[in-house]
């Protein structure tokens, strides 16, 4: 399915945010994956059914549209770089707390989930990854995993994503950073069953990587190789995995069911034929689907009207009703079974790899989901604004999560996502409480000089 008027958006956006910033930034991290996205889902595999539509792509292309100009509108390029090194101490010494605080909170998580019957022995784990995966959606419909060890580890846990994003911008104890990726990745099969967790870890960590100006790419020889063999093992990873946790279920058929598709005649056969080729046609409609499954969606009656937040933010929405008296036992998973109706009532599962576009227009209709990406632009402009002048790493990690929120939001929405949240208002919280310090901190400096 091809979208031409969010493609052309994107080129302009590009040659925009280039003119207007000059070298990396995280929009524009974001728009590669806009990019990914609009490509794939151009891509002759699969056959969606489901019809072009114009108001639609003009939707995509105006919020994308709106992220640009924010971000363009609030950019105040540094032209001398300051002295940074007394804000890199101060967050030097909240480093290893962070690290330390997301081990325990992995641990916690684990723990909690041995105390109701998981197994967290690895051979086990990989051979029951359906029954992993069964219990956990059925547990975040319900209401997620209980208990205080999984209600500690839901706070702690997202410090390891944090801390990943923190230790690629400053020197650190590589030792932590490799135990708090470990976790994540153990977590992810345990706890979730899944490898979402696992894709946004990598995400954050390369989104910071690349905002440092560390070469992510390299076109020699030993780089290009151990490319091509994370390459195979990826592929070999992920199609061996989906096919154990979804046992017997036939590809084709999940395509039809999530992602509202089909083979394209050409590879029909052979996919049918060979289980592998149509488990890995399958891995690649969980990016390829987002943008027709969301133009599908809104293109049904169905679709609920405003939800004022009840989904994309539950914490803020239940904070806000418990303030007010209302009951909100299941406020949340009330507004989950509004938003999938458009799938479930045609027969549909919903799509997991729905962008966050959808979850935006159910929340604040088309307009406030534009509105809400022209803020996303100014806060990421912002957060480097402020990188550039203090040289801060909560700054960077702002900015490194605004970006994987607006790109990674081509394929899924990580806006309700505890472990993503968490971190990104921790990461919040500390520049606050910095902001209000660093007054005192200039006043003594101008003294001493």
């Amino acid at each position: 399915m091809l979208f031409p008027i969010t493609s052309v958006v994107l080129v302009v956006a590009f040659v925009g945010v280039r003119r207007r910033d000059g070298g990396r930034s995280g929009i524009r991290f974001g728009l590669y994956f806009w990019t990914a996205s609009v490509v794939m889902a151009a891509v002759p595999v699969l056959t969606y059914t489901v019809k072009y539509s114009w108001l639609v792509d003009l939707f995509v292309a105006s919020c994308i549209a709106a992220a640009t100009i924010g971000y363009a509108s609030a950019r105040k390029p540094a032209r001398t770089p300051p002295n940074k090194y007394w804000r890199q101490r101060i967050d030097a010494d909240l480093m290893p707390i962070i690290g330390a605080a997301g081990v325990i909170g992995n641990l916690a998580l684990l723990y909690g989930a041995s105390r109701t019957g998981i197994s967290i022995n690895p051979s086990i784990l990989i051979a029951n990854l359906s029954e992993v995966r069964e219990e956990s959606l059925g547990s975040a419909a319900s209401g997620g995993f209980g208990g205080p060890f999984a209600l500690l580890g839901s706070f702690l846990s997202p410090c390891s994503f944090l801390y990943l994003v923190l230790s690629a911008r400053l020197t650190h104890n590589r030792a932590l950073a490799w135990a708090n990726f470990g976790l994540i990745v153990f977590v992810a099969f345990a706890y979730f069953g899944g490898r979402q967790t696992i894709i946004v870890a990598i995400l954050l960590l390369l989104c910071a990587l690349w905002l440092r100006g560390r070469p992510i790419l390299r076109f020699d020889v030993r780089t290009t190789a151990l490319l091509g063999v994370a390459v195979v093992a990826g592929w070999y990873f992920v199609t061996t995995f989906s096919q154990q946790r979804q046992k017997d279920s036939d590809p084709s058929y999940l395509l039809r069911v999530t992602g509202r598709a089909e083979y394209k005649p050409w590879i029909k056969a052979p996919a049918n034929r060979n289980e592998t080729l149509g488990s890995s046609v399958l891995q690649f409609s969980y990016f390829s689907t987002p943008l027709p499954s969301l133009t599908f969606w809104m293109q049904q009656t169905t679709v609920p009207a405003p939800l004022l937040g009840q989904y994309s933010f539950p914490l803020p929405a239940q904070l806000l009703s418990s303030y007010l008296g209302d009951d909100n036992t299941d406020q949340w998973q009330k507004a989950r079974r509004k938003v999938f109706l458009p799938f479930s009532s045609r027969g549909y599962l919903d799509n997991a790899w729905a962008t966050g576009l959808r979850d935006l227009v159910a929340d604040f209709s088309p307009i406030g989901a534009v509105i809400f990406y022209a803020l996303l632009g100014v806060f990421m402009a912002w957060a480097r604004n402020l990188f550039e002048m203090t040289g801060g790493a909560f700054y960077h990690a702002l900015e490194s999560y605004a970006a994987v929120l607006f790109g990674f939001g081509a394929f899924q929405s990580l806006l309700y996502t505890d472990y993503f949240s968490y971190g990104l208002f921790l990461a919040w919280g500390v520049v606050i409480i910095q902001s209000g310090r660093r007054g005192p901190r200039r006043a003594a400096q101008t003294r001493v000089g």
